[in-house]
């Protein structure tokens, strides 16, 4: 839902810029490239107006109101050069360097339209003055919608995308639907705070044939139709497919946002109503399908098996329907394509004696909450019994108000209380707001159009950087403890300088007066970034500080001396290993009693159901076998211990020094395991996590419940070709390699699945990515 919406607003001007195994360093970095996500970039014209604003300012436009005319033609000349120049770069870069949560490639068609439409608001907000603020109900908390950049996230707090509102009409009256009153009630409810509405799709006429909705019936623009209107389709009763079928087909004739389809869930395994909307000889449905279902168990059982029906499309997405306040909150919905929640009036409860406002009961409450992390939809169900059509000034509309008011009164509180007030917590909002469900690929580079301010950001992970000088700082007092006075470090792959930062710092903690810091980096834009900070430094540490560039492999320290520590990523992606134990081979590097900053990591498995993330793979077979770090909160864990923990399992592990590392090869792992599914689901992959020992109890940690706050590093998707509908105490067995060929030079991973269903899917269940064919990290040769 959220993307549809957003995709229609951003068609009329109004879109929304959105937002290693396991976290290595540089795969950090790398986020700002390699994303792939289901849609297509939306801007916010707003921000547009304000950057163009504060140019004009800084050149001294503040002077545009005056009768000078040479200073109103220099004025118009620069606005001309800005929006022919500077606009179409920062549309371009934005894409290039965040994309909008949803990612995917930009057409020269779709790049084409977002300009003009960018371009023609911003002269509209400069030549026209700015609208009314009306009085609305509306409780806006989610902050502006201005789009962010990753940048001093400590200074402006990056706000969550808005939660949608939408009210769910019925016809105004059954024997005349578009009576003119309807022509002033949903200009009206859209203008009071409802980001959209949802009203019948059409009207079933004397002679038995369905006339569509239009425009003009209901008092709305053919554009707010487009982006503001979902149609409604509704059946009697189980018998009634036939209806359904034929208020479908006037919907694929009628341009709207999304359709909601309220049928019995019996006609959701009709099959008819499938075919209709999987015959391949029929284009695809043109718009969201918003399966209203119940959130109980019987709901989503009939829920995953109607969409698997559907081929798992990403356009049918479940309305979880509230209209029994009592059924616990499920947590497995936040592993299913969910377009909103469903509130019937009737859930509302009134205040006491003399109070007639309307609240959310905390039942309905947990439900509105455990999908804010989702930022999907509310939608209000108008039951007029008694009140009427909500016409404008009716007791009706007063009613949809306060549902309105309470619902968003909860969201904003709620909002409120999640406010970060620390440096570590901006970065969890940061990381919220910019990188959620964004996949990206391990093997991305970092994007040359980044900027080093940006560049810095997606080096930079504060809450990690703090453990790694927290565990270098205790390193070196234990040495100075032991009666070593003097320290040699060397830094493998010390990015832009944060890293470092965090060692200078620990130096400086542990009060070590004859030191070396040694930075081996090979990206050759890192090189220059460190460089810089040696050279311009006012802290005279930094100009102590000797950068490398080239191959940990091949490093060798000066007079030869050798390291007491080595610092390096915490993780066995980008085969870390290989690099790290061929490095110390031999004994020349890392002193007798010298350390390896982390001594050891492993890497864990769990089953992991998140339909939003794998639909936006299924494009292709070659994206479903190949592993992409995500952060993501549209995901749930069915393999569960009796506590409730989420039950994962060690695959590998790695440790340095290592004397048995003689060869590449020796980095070759192998895992088999069994998972009990908790609760039925519907498993779409792995999680692949990480815990690292930087140094004796200093750790790092991607696993569930572990992961620090404002941690950069992310866990690692390991999508399955073919969905697994699970039952409850069924039983998944999971084999994984990790492959080592010596001839190519390449480091791969290996995955099979194995379960009850494989025997119906066939070849689906095989192995995944054999022998690297689709996803390979090749290591580069010695330099």
């Amino acid at each position: 839902m959220e993307d549809s919406l957003r995709r229609r607003r951003r068609e009329e001007g109004e879109g929304e810029g959105s937002k290693a195994d396991d976290g290595h360093r540089g795969a950090r970095g790398q986020q700002a490239k390699a994303t792939i996500q289901g849609g297509k970039m939306d801007l916010s014209s707003s921000e547009m107006q304000q950057v163009l604003r504060e140019v004009l300012v800084q050149k001294g436009a503040s002077s545009s109101s005056s009768s000078n005319r040479t200073t109103y033609c220099l004025i118009l000349t620069l606005v001309l050069l800005y929006l022919l120049t500077v606009i179409p770069t920062s549309v371009y870069l934005y894409y290039r360097i965040l994309g909008d949560g949803r990612g995917g490639e930009l057409s020269v068609r779709d790049f084409t339209s977002l300009l003009s439409s960018s371009v023609t608001s911003t002269i509209k907000g400069l030549l026209l003055p700015p609208p009314v603020e009306k009085l609305t109900w509306r409780i806006t908390g989610g902050g502006s919608k201005k789009a962010q950049k990753p940048t001093s996230i400590e200074d402006e707090l990056p706000p969550l995308p808005p939660i949608a509102f939408g009210a769910l009409l019925p016809y105004p009256s059954p024997d005349d639907p578009y009576q003119q009153e309807a022509l002033m009630t949903l200009p009206d409810a859209l203008d009071r705070g409802f980001d959209f509405l949802s009203v019948p799709v059409g009207n079933k006429t004397a002679d038995g044939r369905w006339r569509p909705i239009a425009a003009s019936d209901i008092g709305l623009s053919v554009e707010q139709m487009r982006t503001r209107l979902a149609g409604h389709v509704r059946a009697r009763d189980g018998s009634d497919v036939d209806s359904v079928l034929e208020q479908l087909e006037v919907a694929r004739k009628t341009d709207l946002l999304a359709v909601v389809l309220s049928v019995p869930m019996t006609m959701l395994q009709d099959q008819q109503l499938v075919s209709n909307l999987t015959d391949a000889d029929r284009p695809p449905i043109p718009f969201e399908l918003w399966v209203r279902v119940p959130p109980d168990d019987a709901g989503w059982s009939g829920w995953t098996a109607f969409h698997r029906q559907l081929n798992y499309t990403p356009l049918a997405q479940a309305l979880l329907d509230l209209r029994d306040p009592l059924v616990p909150f499920q947590e497995r919905w936040k592993g299913e394509l969910v377009s909103g929640v469903l509130l019937p009036m009737s859930v509302f409860a009134t205040g006491g004696e003399g109070d007639s406002a309307r609240q959310l009961p905390a039942s309905v409450s947990e439900w509105v909450l455990g999908v804010m992390d989702l930022r999907q939809a509310v939608v209000i169900e108008y039951e007029g019994e008694g009140y009427g059509y909500p016409v404008v000034g009716s007791p009706g509309q007063s009613l949809l108000a306060e549902c309105g008011s309470a619902v968003a009164e909860t969201v904003a509180q709620e909002e409120e209380r999640r406010q970060p007030a620390t440096k570590a917590e901006k970065v969890e909002r940061a990381l919220d707001v910019l990188y959620q469900d964004v996949l990206v690929s391990l093997l991305a580079p970092i994007p040359e159009q980044v900027d080093e301010s940006a560049a810095d950001y997606f080096h930079s992970d504060p809450a990690t950087d703090m453990l790694y000088e927290e565990a270098l700082a205790r390193c070196l007092s234990d040495r100075l403890v032991a009666g070593h006075l003097d320290a040699t470090i060397v830094v493998s792959g010390g990015g832009r300088g944060a890293l470092v930062q965090s060692v200078l710092n620990a130096v400086s903690k542990a009060k070590i007066k004859k030191w070396d810091v040694h930075v081996v980096e090979g990206s050759d834009e890192a090189v220059d970034a460190l460089r810089k900070r040696v050279s311009g430094a006012g802290d005279l540490m930094w100009r102590k500080v000797k950068v490398t560039p080239g191959d940990l492999r091949t490093f060798s320290l000066p007079h030869g001396k050798r390291a007491h520590v080595l610092v390096a990523p915490p993780a066995e992606n980008h085969h870390s290993p290989e690099y790290i134990n061929v490095a110390l081979k031999g004994g020349s590097l890392l002193a007798r009693d010298g350390v390896v900053i982390p001594s050891e990591y492993s890497t864990f498995v769990t089953p992991v159901s998140t339909a939003r993330l794998w639909t936006r793979l299924a494009q292709t077979q070659d994206l479903l076998q190949t592993p992409f770090l995500v952060h993501s909160k549209a995901q749930f864990f069915p393999a569960r211990e009796s506590s409730g923990k989420v039950r994962v399992e060690k695959v590998w592990s790695f440790h340095h020094p290592d004397s048995t590392f003689t060869t590449i090869q020796a980095g070759e792992r192998s895992f088999q395991g069994d998972f009990t599914m908790s609760v039925a689901a519907v498993v779409h992959g792995l999680s692949k996590f990480f815990k690292a020992t930087l140094y004796k109890d200093v750790r790092v940690s991607t696993l569930p419940g572990e992961s620090v706050i404002g941690q950069l590093f992310a866990p690692l998707f390991v999508p399955f070709v073919r969905p697994l509908m699970l039952s409850q105490n069924d039983t998944l067995s999971v084999s994984m390699r990790r492959r080592v060929d010596v001839s190519r030079m390449e480091v791969w991973y290996e995955w099979r699945p194995e379960a009850r269903q494989c025997e119906e899917l066939g070849g689906l269940c095989g192995v995944h990515n054999a022998e690297g064919a689709v996803f390979n990290m090749t290591i580069p040769p010695l330099r």
